[in-house]
């Protein structure tokens, strides 16, 4: 089992239930440091290799029989040419490529993005439609999870949100958000390999719950005992700065843009399906925030 993208957000969260099942794992890491380490505290074989460099993919991939796919652009984008279209498109392809060349794998979990089916104003949902089309012309059993808003746990949303007392909201503070567990996609993701269906699924991935931002305050209000407010940002600044911007800082217009999309767009997902055809019941964003709670102790008012 091969999980790309293993130090990140999601793709630890990945090799967490993996190994906790005991399925032997294959961690792709792009450097040898602190968080490869913790991955083979774990259990987890750790594999250094880049998306940008296919080559360096061959030890990864071959003889394994499967690949979670969580790899994509990280807050450091441009760094490097760390860019969507070399690496959620054009590395997307080349590992695709690969695990087609290699004859032992048989299913391949991609870990897409909400709204990559139909948003066109950003090249992040673009790459990721591209890789999606590219895996269903690949012959490969797979399965596509398009995740929306990663929910932040306790401690991320304290630093980000709590200390500050303030919670961006792109567009209107009314807009219903898409939001999701980390920890329910890294599930998703794993269960789809043993879930029995088409050869061919895609799944739009949110808890259900329709939160609006003023909702998400009053959340993390509860959490931290201390007031959190909406600070609205509204879109067209970010349209327009992502169309000047363009010609002289193409990496920052096109953060620009991404951001503007989805202050622009209500995007749905199918918690129903979603639960019927992997057996989970997705996790209210109220009961992440207690899960997450780096205490035992937790506010009985969250």
């Amino acid at each position: 089992m091969l999980v790309t993208g293993a130090t990140g957000y999601l793709g630890r969260r990945v090799v967490t239930r993996l190994t906790e099942r005991g399925i032997p794992v294959r961690a792709l890491v792009r450097r040898e440091d602190e968080r490869a380490a913790r991955l083979r505290e774990m259990g987890a074989r750790t594999f250094v290799g880049d998306l940008r460099q296919p080559a360096s993919l061959h030890p990864a991939v071959d003889g394994v029989q499967a690949i979670i796919h969580a790899a994509g652009v990280s807050g450091h984008m441009g760094r490097g040419g760390n860019t969507p279209r070399a690496v959620d498109e054009q590395g997307t392809c080349a590992l695709i490529d690969l695990a087609v060349r290699a004859g032992s794998v048989t299913h391949f979990v991609l870990i897409s993005l909400i709204g990559a089916n139909f948003v066109d104003q950003s090249v992040h949902f673009l790459a990721k439609r591209r890789a999606e089309q590219y895996l269903r012309s690949s012959g490969l059993r797979h399965t596509i999870l398009r995740p929306g808003t990663l929910m932040a746990d306790w401690a991320t949303a304290w630093e980000r949100y709590g200390r500050r007392g303030l919670y961006p909201a792109i567009g209107s503070p009314e807009k219903r958000l898409a939001l999701v567990s980390p920890d329910d996609v890294a599930e998703l993701a794993v269960r789809a390999l043993w879930t029995p269906g088409p050869t061919s699924r895609t799944y739009d991935v949110t808890s259900g719950e329709r939160l609006t931002p003023r909702d998400v305050a009053a959340l993390y209000t509860a959490a931290f005992g201390r007031p959190v407010h909406v600070r609205t940002v509204p879109v067209w600044p970010l349209k327009a700065g992502g169309w000047l911007l363009r010609p002289v800082a193409p990496n920052v217009a096109e953060v620009l843009r991404f951001l503007a999309a989805l202050g622009q767009h209500e995007f749905e997902g199918e918690p129903e399906r979603v639960e019927r055809d992997f057996g989970v019941q997705l996790t209210p964003y109220r009961e992440y925030l207690i899960q997450s709670r780096p205490t035992a102790r937790v506010k009985e008012n969250v």
